[in-house]
């Protein structure tokens, strides 16, 4: 039963699904971003950053503020 969790939770991932719902917009308090946070719930946070719309800039902004020391 294990496994077969595991393999569906990493079909989600792969065939973008985790992806497509970061992308929607959901209004805070409504029954869709409460699915969607649910959705987000079984997967560990940093993959679910990964899939987020901003990842790339928030990588970008990390990289600025590393080297903003030099």
């Amino acid at each position: 039963m294990i496994l077969y969790k595991k393999t569906k939770f990493r079909a989600f991932v792969q065939s973008e699904g985790l992806k497509k719902i970061q992308d929607i917009k959901a209004h805070p308090g409504s029954k869709l971003k409460q699915y969607i946070d649910e959705i987000n719930s079984l997967y560990p946070l940093d993959i679910i950053q990964y899939y987020s719309p901003d990842y790339a800039a928030t990588l970008m902004k990390k990289l600025d503020d590393y080297n903003a020391g030099d």
